[in-house]
């Protein structure tokens, strides 16, 4: 399976280098949009949200506005092989790059756990409409997420989901898709594994 998933990854990284700059500024303007205007968003205390890099779908303005709308925003922190934890952040300044040069928060920052979270803004490599992520391949949010009881999300470009993503019984697919065109719940319940 995991030749399988190298295969896609190495796919998906190659339509994101092809794809044009400025349509990837715009879908993530329009997905930044769409998040705010999730039901769950209002009623949510805890937001759990990578810091993004590179061509990743920008995720800067969700996590300032979070935070002026009083919630309590965590980011991850790599804290072991395979292994992350989720630490409160009361400013974007505050992160600082890390493991693997991803921005994340200093370990003196206030652990959150993954059961406390309401929604939760997961990274991905690529994404498919049914829902499933293709993630680096460390197991990092493979062992975060199965904790997490709250909304899962992913924030994706249209133009750049893919038609299948080869899963395996442990990888969990997301409750909220959301791009550029529309906001889409693959799954009844907030979350769930496997295919």
């Amino acid at each position: 399976m995991n030749g399988d998933k190298n295969g896609v990854r190495a796919e998906a990284k190659e339509a994101l280098t092809r794809a044009d700059k400025a349509y990837l500024v715009k879908c993530d303007e329009l997905c930044t949009e769409r998040f705010f205007l999730l039901p769950e968003y209002k009623e949510a205390q805890v937001i759990f949200c990578y810091c993004s890099v590179g061509s990743e779908p920008d995720t800067s303005e969700i996590i300032r506005r979070s935070l002026r709308d009083g919630k309590k925003v965590a980011v991850p922190r790599v804290c072991g092989e395979g292994i992350m934890e989720a630490r409160l952040i009361d400013r974007l300044s505050a992160v600082r790059p890390g493991t693997f040069g991803i921005p994340e928060p200093s370990k003196y920052e206030k652990i959150v756990e993954p059961e406390e979270i309401d929604i939760a803004i997961v990274p991905a490599v690529a994404f498919s409409r049914d829902g499933s992520r293709l993630g680096h391949g460390g197991g990092y949010y493979d062992r975060f997420l199965p904790k997490v009881k709250g909304l899962t999300v992913g924030l994706a470009r249209e133009r750049l989901l893919m038609d299948h993503i080869p899963c395996e019984d442990h990888d969990i697919k997301m409750a909220c898709l959301i791009t550029e065109e529309k906001t889409t719940r693959p799954l009844k319940g907030p979350r769930a594994t496997g295919i």
